[in-house]
């Protein structure tokens, strides 16, 4: 019985080869049109145009409604961060 089927390649530079697969990874979500990008954490995020990027990320909640607000600041940064667990204490 032969075992050659066991055999397998392990790469040496893992941040090469990383770095490799997330070029070749964010060239496909561009050239397709995805709004996402993998980051050098591995961790895959949505992309935020430069332009109006401060005018999202300085943004502020006033509905006059406290507890809204405050939801709204929780919610907020999912809609462009990838969050692995969002938990919502009661």
């Amino acid at each position: 019985m032969s075992s050659d089927w066991y055999d397998h390649y392990s790469f040496s530079d893992n941040g090469l080869f990383q770095s490799q697969f997330r070029t070749e990874i964010n060239t496909l979500f561009q050239r397709n049109g995805v709004v996402f990008f993998i980051d050098t954490d591995g961790q895959i995020k949505r992309s935020i145009p430069k332009s109006i990027a401060k005018i999202i990320t300085d943004i502020s909640f006033n509905t006059g409604d406290e507890r809204l607000n405050e939801l709204l600041r929780i919610a907020y940064p999912n809609l462009f961060y990838h969050a692995q667990k969002v938990e919502l204490k009661a």
